[in-house]
């Protein structure tokens, strides 16, 4: 009677935690696949529009670009927490150097910020109103 429940609870706690892990694979690769796939989808509808093969390539480029710049803003950021971690830790506070500091990183995502929009409006500019529509579902979201 004793080792049926024993047996019972064992078999119980190991079907939750096989649930558990097939529902959390389940959704972390439907996650994953989301954010993976989004500049990919915007660099093939640029490779399908009426543009010159010149400025394809040229637009592919920029938006890669901006691929590897995002990649790259862990790192910044990083370094910019640790800067700003100091003035805040040292033995006497310097409110000038703080103030300095984020105003130079304000204006560093800043331009990362407008030559992202700088790249998109140019893409638009050279697209027809049909490339245009498939290009502003994507990056809206929109069906």
């Amino acid at each position: 009677m004793n080792y049926t429940k024993y047996f019972l609870t064992f078999s119980i706690i190991l079907n939750l935690v096989l649930i558990g892990f097939i529902i959390g694979n389940k959704f972390n690769t439907n996650f994953l696949k989301k954010d993976k796939f989004t500049n990919n989808k915007i660099v093939k509808l640029i490779s399908k529009t009426e543009l010159t093969e010149d400025k394809k390539e040229e637009f592919i480029e920029r938006i890669k670009n901006l691929k590897i710049s995002k990649n790259q803003k862990r790192e910044v950021r990083k370094l910019w927490r640790n800067k700003i971690k100091k003035i805040i830790e040292a033995d006497e506070f310097d409110e000038d150097a703080l103030k300095v500091l984020l105003e130079k990183r304000a204006s560093i995502f800043a331009d990362n910020r407008g030559e992202a929009i700088d790249t998109i409006i140019d893409l638009l500019n050279t697209l027809s109103k049909k490339d245009r529509i498939r290009i502003s579902k994507l990056i809206l979201k929109t069906d």
